[in-house]
């Protein structure tokens, strides 16, 4: 991001998957809350939706990592 990536960009993985960073961040189990806020920092837009529906702050409320809370307050913020 440092170099102009783009934090919104959407992948597309096997299986029809979408992902931004901001949400593979999220939906790890881990919750890298640090990257979360680095990526909010830079421009990731906790309000973007990818073609299949999913959201940052949908994904934040239904994950079961024990940083949940904290990613969702953040998001929300």
């Amino acid at each position: 991001v440092k170099q102009g990536a783009n934090p919104n960009y959407i992948i597309h993985w096997v299986g029809s998957r979408y992902m931004t960073p901001l949400l593979w961040m999220i939906e790890r189990k881990t919750q890298n809350v640090s990257a979360v806020e680095a990526l909010l920092k830079v421009g990731a837009n906790p309000n973007l939706i990818t073609p299949d529906g999913a959201s940052p702050v949908i994904m934040a409320a239904m994950a079961e990592g024990d940083k949940s809370t904290l990613v969702l307050k953040i998001l929300l913020d």
